[in-house]
């Protein structure tokens, strides 16, 4: 009788133990849904950084809903947001209310249960004038630069007026470019001073691509640079721009300026380049753009684009 009471006892450890075990090993369906989310949404996520310390990262999942991260002092708050009324701007909200994400022509505001919990404004302002448009763009450090831009007697040719404010010597740089169709700020050499960027397209099916960089000497006063223009030998067989026919496409990636273009083969039309898609990465150095020899290209498919 002894013996077959301690048998039942030990079959009850053992069946609890076995229970206790699926319950720890079975997963958290909500953490894992979570999870899959963030390692989806990883590389898409966008990242805003506030005066205040607290870093934004977000992305949109679909037309009406966004994924966004909180982060301050190495504490993290994950939201799903869903898009709400809103008399300007984009607006997102949790399903309770409590926390809003709200944009408006490149500034944000974030909210937790109304109150502000930090915002952020974008170094590039646009506007307009009677003439054409208006960029206004603040560094960190506070100086500011302004683009007035004159298309009033051509569309397809700009001109261009540089003016700088709160430099030790402000100054202004007149020019005639391109419509412009990219204003950004970023320090692309990584000496503390951002450098202003005008991505100019031209006019017509070639659309051939220009960048010129307005670069902060110190914070004393500005100095323009360009990236050099693609001459006609670098463009025959077997050389760096072979296959090259504009539709150039500029932006920025691990502090390089990458110049992307499709490849024209012998008999393609402007209008249909059958080879594949060529990256150019340029460097700044010493106030002084280099093309980067090693590795300088990669190509991918036309359609990948």
């Amino acid at each position: 009788m002894g013996k077959r009471i301690i048998a039942v006892f030990l079959i009850l450890i053992v069946t609890l133990s076995c229970t206790n075990s699926e319950k720890k090993s079975k997963p958290d369906v909500n953490r894992s849904s979570e999870i899959k989310i963030n390692n989806e949404s990883k590389q898409k996520l966008k990242s805003l950084n506030c005066s205040n310390g607290y870093t934004i990262r977000y992305t949109h999942m679909d037309m009406d809903s966004l994924y966004i991260e909180v982060t301050k002092d190495n504490l993290t708050e994950k939201h799903s947001m869903r898009c709400a009324l809103s008399g300007s701007g984009a607006k997102y909200q949790t399903a309770d209310g409590r926390f809003v994400f709200w944009s408006y022509h490149g500034d944000f505001t974030y909210y937790k249960d109304d109150a502000k919990i930090c915002s952020y404004v974008a170094p590039v302002k646009i506007s307009s004038t009677s003439s054409g448009s208006l960029y206004t763009v603040t560094s960190k450090s506070g100086k500011i630069l302004k683009v007035e831009v004159n298309n009033s007697e051509s569309a397809s040719i700009n001109k261009v007026d540089i003016i700088s404010k709160y430099f030790k010597e402000d100054i202004s740089i007149k020019m005639e470019t391109d419509p412009i169709t990219d204003v950004f700020l970023t320090d692309l050499d990584k000496n503390g001073y951002e450098e202003l960027y005008l991505i100019t397209t031209s006019a017509g099916s070639g659309s051939y691509g220009k960048i010129y960089a307005f670069i902060s000497v110190m914070d004393i006063r500005i100095i323009q640079r360009s990236i050099p223009e693609i001459s006609e030998d670098e463009t025959k067989k077997g050389a760096q721009f072979e296959g090259y026919m504009g539709h150039d496409t500029f932006y920025v990636k691990d502090s390089l300026i990458v110049r992307e273009f499709p490849l024209y083969k012998e008999k393609d039309s402007n209008v249909n380049p059958t080879g594949k898609i060529k990256r150019i990465f340029y460097t700044l150095e010493d106030n002084k753009f280099k093309i980067l020899r090693k590795n300088n290209f990669s190509t991918k498919e036309q359609q990948c684009i």
